[in-house]
């Protein structure tokens, strides 16, 4: 339809979408080649909008590529738009990767640390609670990595708080996808009731880490708990 009526830019919004689609099912370079043609086919048009939404997933996919040097310059190109235009409204995200990029450069814990603090203070400013989970998300898995268990607590605490705590169903539906993920990474999630349940899915994913995750149901309440192992 944006072809056939000329509408250039949601052209590019939607090969861009299609083209991070295409990285997540595994096929990194048709995936980049598409989001490059989109960025290139949106600035052709003179507008920057979403510079920053462009450059974020093309540093993330070379990163997945291992392409760390492409992945740096496309990140810094987003930081340098975000400062230059103030598209702030996925910073966070930009934070997010740059820990990740650095993680993968071989940089010292303090660098990790730096962009993860300022990414958490900018979400939770913005009350962006999905970008503070998945910027928690990335340093708990450092972490844990790293055998600092204690510490990852810690962090995860306020976030853990207020998805558990939440009256919307989504908001406890994402945070037990992120007990799914980061649960290969060493954590132990039970998720029950105290009372009388309906088991809907439970799912083993290592035998030898005890890894278990029941998901329950009861009314329209959950109750989560998480233990840590190392």
């Amino acid at each position: 339809m944006s072809r056939d009526h000329g509408l250039t830019q949601w052209l590019a919004f939607g090969q861009q979408s299609l083209g991070l689609a295409i990285c997540g099912r595994g096929e990194l370079q048709a995936g980049i080649d598409l989001q490059e043609e989109a960025m290139s086919s949106l600035h052709e048009t003179g507008s920057v909008l979403h510079t920053t939404r462009f450059r974020l997933h093309l540093a993330e996919s070379f990163l997945m590529l291992g392409d760390l040097k492409r992945a740096r310059l496309h990140l810094e190109a987003g930081l340098k738009h975000l400062e230059s235009h103030e598209e702030t409204y996925l910073a966070a995200e930009l934070y997010r990767i740059e820990a990740l990029l650095l993680d993968a450069e071989g940089a010292a814990d303090e660098m990790l640390q730096k962009p993860i603090k300022k990414g958490l203070d900018l979400a939770r400013s913005q009350g962006a609670r999905l970008l503070e989970l998945r910027l928690a998300m990335v340093m708990t898995r450092l972490l844990i990595k790293k055998g600092k268990g204690l510490e990852a607590r810690t962090l995860l605490a306020p976030v853990y708080e207020y998805f558990t705590e939440s009256k919307q169903n989504v908001c406890r539906s994402l945070f037990v996808l992120f007990i799914l993920a980061i649960s290969r990474s060493g954590f132990c999630a039970f998720i029950y009731k105290q009372t009388t349940t309906k088991i809907i899915r439970t799912s083993h994913f290592s035998e030898k880490r005890g890894v278990i995750l029941t998901l329950c149901r009861k009314q329209t309440t959950t109750k989560i708990s998480l233990r840590f192992h190392n």
